[in-house]
């Protein structure tokens, strides 16, 4: 294992108190990002089929992964102060993974249905969901091209 030195700016950042506005600038840069590709959320927020659960006890769904950020306390702290450039892919990554994590999701729930135009495919997709006895408010078509 590599040995790591330490040295006096290492421990200046480490005894440094957070900065709060670089804390929240930090969470604006974030969550902007997240909005800018959370095409799902933003799609059932407009139509009206979310729902704030802040303050509730409910457990969401862990998506994306844990990282771990190296000396990124830089970021927040007033004296030593660094930013990271592309810290808010973090956020972008987070909005995408919500909408694959959607619609694998939703691809496991349903058996796929092939048909030679859109009626045919639209019309044995409803048919699959009414032996299911679903009723779809919202249906996707996936066009897919053959060589």
């Amino acid at each position: 294992m590599k040995r790591k030195s330490i040295n006096d700016k290492d421990r200046a950042v480490a005894i440094a108190p957070l900065h709060q506005p670089f804390i929240t600038d930090f969470k604006n840069i974030i969550g902007k990002a997240w909005k800018s590709q959370a095409r799902m959320h933003r799609m059932f927020k407009q139509f009206g089929n979310s729902e704030d659960v802040t303050g509730q006890e409910v457990e969401l769904k862990r998506i994306g992964q844990r990282t771990f950020f190296e000396k990124a306390k830089m970021m927040f702290t007033k004296e030593n102060n660094q930013h990271i450039y592309g810290i808010d892919q973090m956020g972008g990554q987070t909005g995408r993974w919500e909408d694959n994590y959607f619609f694998s999701t939703i691809l496991q729930e349903f058996n796929k249905v092939n048909g030679t135009n859109a009626l045919q495919i639209l019309d044995a997709g409803l048919k699959e969901l009414e032996k299911k006895s679903f009723q779809p408010d919202l249906i996707f078509y996936l066009h897919r091209i053959r060589l």
